[in-house]
């Protein structure tokens, strides 16, 4: 770790505020679901069930470690949630990409079952890789958080990080890749109505967007973790290279949001709220003039 603390509060305020705007965009989403009934559908539950993993992301990049050693509680906190999230909110995202397939490529018509073991698997999955580091006393200080050490005398922490996260990551998004590409050649071919080839032709076009979230977050963590095992020049490069890192990482959720989240339906329930909240000013507007004119026409 080669950055000094005022580096790394700098590094903390950018994944702060990153991390705030993921979280209000995951809280909105979580409001959706929670208010409108007709949301609380499997397609939007995989959604929901995101939501929350990105808001333990959040929650735990907004936690200052700055300042911290190995061994304090904020920042075994920090490591163990964000281990913990960040793997089962990659893991979920495979998820989606194999509901999606199972749906559209498939045919099968409920997917309640699937999500319910999935999120146990996806759970027990996030939790081993969890509890296995805190067990090594591998959590400590990096250089911009809190998460498994990386020491060039002890190779096992590289080992770790390799084995819990990173090969993990890599496998997700080739298995989300896989699954995608299934999924837009069964869109591309389908004989349906024209409305219905439009439809299609937008969620063909959107899932390009699914696995390229996961490639724009959480790739250059990949170079930086090379970088970091090679140690060429590290010096140079590690302040830039994590504060940009941490921002991406951090965004996560907020991408996730817009992506995933803001669906049509969605979409619509809010332009829904926003006419009733016009509907509503103008129907203060009318009381107010009627009492305005009441009250002029007795005096």
């Amino acid at each position: 770790m080669t950055t000094s603390e005022n580096q790394r509060k700098l590094i903390y305020i950018a994944n702060a505020t990153t991390s705030g705007l993921s979280l209000s965009g995951c809280c909105f989403i979580l409001l959706m679901f929670i208010s409108f009934k007709d949301l609380r559908k499997s397609g939007f539950k995989l959604i929901f069930i995101l939501g929350i993993f990105d808001i333990l992301n959040c929650i735990s990049l907004l936690i200052p470690t700055y300042h911290t050693s190995n061994g304090n509680f904020d920042c075994q906190t920090q490591a163990i949630l964000l281990n913990f999230s960040s793997f089962c909110g990659v893991l979920w995202t495979t998820i989606i990409a194999l509901c999606l397939k199972k749906v559209i490529v498939e045919n099968q018509s409920s997917i309640n079952g699937l999500i319910s073991k999935s999120l146990c698997i996806t759970v027990f999955l996030g939790l081993v890789c969890t509890i296995i580091p805190w067990v090594l006393d591998a959590y400590g200080t990096t250089a911009g958080w809190c998460w498994i050490k990386l020491s060039k005398s002890t190779s096992e922490w590289v080992i770790l990080r390799i084995c819990l996260f990173f090969i993990p990551l890599l496998v997700s998004i080739a298995v989300n890749f896989y699954f995608y590409a299934n999924v837009k050649k069964v869109l591309y071919l389908m004989t349906t109505s024209q409305e219905q080839k439009k439809i299609n032709m937008k969620l063909y076009r959107k899932l390009n967007l699914y696995p390229f979230i996961l490639i724009l977050c959480y790739f250059p963590y990949i170079i930086k973790q090379g970088l970091e095992i090679t140690s060429l020049n590290q010096e140079i490069y590690e302040f830039p290279f994590t504060m940009a890192v941490g921002v991406l990482r951090a965004g996560h959720g907020l991408l996730n949001c817009l992506i995933y989240g803001f669906t049509g339906k969605v979409r619509g329930k809010i332009r829904l709220i926003l006419e009733n909240f016009k509907i509503l000013k103008k129907q203060q507007k009318l009381i107010e003039d009627t009492r305005k004119s009441s009250s002029t026409a007795i005096q």
